[in-house]
């Protein structure tokens, strides 16, 4: 019985996947993948039908606000907003931002201690996202489009123009 109030005291407040993105200012694709990517324990979520919920406790979102706001770096080369990072990277790596930051591997500023306002340090985002992105592809066997845009920093288009004029092979 003990078991049961403490779970239903972890999990009586919390945030939806919803939530999250209203509180950190992030598109839907980027929550998911910081959501699913583990970084918020103890958190779950169900399915009813195709509509899937996420619950995370508000102790264990306020825990990563801390320890983002505890490691506040000040020396950044090439700053870049959090968004703009997402957005470069590719919202489906948003959680290797997240985790970069978390474990020192990129360099941080949150001077007002709200998550939104994160800015990154370029260089750090592009050689962890890569290192994270070649492990990761090594690993399914394959690479996106999008990875390889964010690697080469060149269009889908050139990309395909270059498959199909056979210039990869140069």
């Amino acid at each position: 019985m003990n078991e049961l109030i403490a779970w239903m005291n972890e999990y009586e407040n919390f945030y939806t996947k919803k939530d999250l993105m209203e509180r950190w200012k992030i598109s839907s694709k980027a929550a998911t993948n910081i959501l699913k990517a583990d970084l918020f324990k103890p958190s779950f979520h169900y399915k009813v039908g195709a509509v899937s919920t996420w619950v995370v406790p508000y102790k264990t979102i306020k825990t990563m606000e801390t320890n983002l706001k505890i490691q506040v770096k000040e020396d950044l080369k090439m700053p870049v907003s959090l968004n703009k990072a997402i957005e470069w990277i590719g919202p489906g790596n948003a959680a290797l931002l997240f985790n970069g930051m978390l474990v020192n591997r990129i360099k941080y500023c949150n001077p007002s201690g709200s998550i939104q306002e994160i800015t990154l340090a370029k260089e750090d985002i592009f050689f962890y996202g890569k290192e994270q992105i070649l492990h990761n592809s090594k690993k399914k066997g394959y690479i996106s489009f999008r990875d390889i845009e964010f690697l080469l920093g060149v269009k889908r288009s050139d990309i395909c123009y270059w498959v199909k004029t056979k210039n990869l092979e140069k």
